[in-house]
């Protein structure tokens, strides 16, 4: 599951649950590359 609420300029992320077996595989931080656009510096 993944909670996005998209707010003026901001965009946040409420949870995201990821089961147990499939954790410390860096599913988390794929899901939020391919979600959010990249930061401009």
């Amino acid at each position: 599951m993944i909670q996005m609420f998209d707010r003026t300029g901001a965009i946040e992320i409420g949870e995201i649950q990821i089961q147990s077996r499939h954790q410390n595989l860096g599913i988390g931080t794929l899901v939020l590359a391919d979600t959010l656009p990249p930061l401009s510096g």
